[in-house]
């Protein structure tokens, strides 16, 4: 009860800005801002359901903010794994922020406990930011030679995740062709979510952080793709 009433504070509560330890939450973005997370949305949107006809090669998840249980997380994403992503030779987790405290559910004993044996599994464990994870996901398909990945992230992070990831790519020079096909978590979109340390003095939907990865996607560019960059990588890959 005493969380239910949080929750509800949090939500019909002060319409001003407001903050979850450090993180802002309904920051308040430009129309610029804001067509242009649109633009991309729409376009990962129409990918959402492209299948490669080799298969995938490997399912990437990018942990973040709503997990709180990552055994958890990882048992209910591999169970809700699209049909289409069920070839994957290799499963990649990358790693969470230190104050997290999720980092021993990422070790690879849990993957292989979740997903079983047989093919790779790999985990980066720790992880500052999105930066990071996309970082060491363009190295890792590069290492293990991959040329479709199907990345898992909440549907609201999806156009930042992506585009970061598009652009660690262009930045680490990889040339030859690698697929990242967009696969939104199925989370209810209504749905008010804990958060993970140092952020979990509150309960927040998606729809409450769209706003701060829109600005983000712009305030970040030498780490995100522009919406010019990602046209230009889907000419080349699709």
């Amino acid at each position: 009860m005493i969380f239910i009433f949080i929750c509800a504070i949090v939500l019909f509560g002060s319409k001003r800005r407001r903050t979850v330890g450090v993180y802002p939450t309904n920051v308040e973005a430009s129309p610029e801002v804001m067509k242009n997370y649109a633009m991309v949305s729409m376009i990962l949107h129409s990918l959402s359901h492209v299948s490669a006809n080799a298969g995938t090669d490997a399912v990437l998840y990018f942990p973040g903010l709503f997990d709180t249980d990552m055994r958890g997380s990882l048992q209910k994403w591999a169970d809700d794994l699209p049909v289409i992503d069920q070839d994957y030779r290799h499963v990649m987790v990358a790693g969470h922020h230190s104050g997290s405290e999720q980092h021993d559910h990422l070790k690879e004993s849990i993957l292989e406990e979740v997903f079983g044996v047989a093919g790779g599994k790999h985990s980066q464990i720790h992880a500052v930011h999105t930066g990071e994870q996309a970082k060491w996901s363009a190295r890792l398909a590069e290492e293990l030679d991959l040329e479709v990945i199907a990345l898992s992230v909440p549907a609201f992070h999806m156009p930042r995740a992506y585009l970061t990831t598009i652009k660690a790519l262009y930045k680490a020079g990889i040339q030859r062709q690698i697929l990242l096909l967009p696969r939104a978590l199925p989370m209810n979109p209504l749905t008010a979510l804990p958060m993970v340390p140092p952020f979990e003095d509150g309960c927040y939907t998606q729809a409450e952080l769209v706003g701060g990865e829109a600005k983000k996607m712009l305030d970040y560019t030498p780490d995100v793709a522009t919406l010019a960059e990602l046209k230009e990588y889907l000419a080349l890959h699709l």
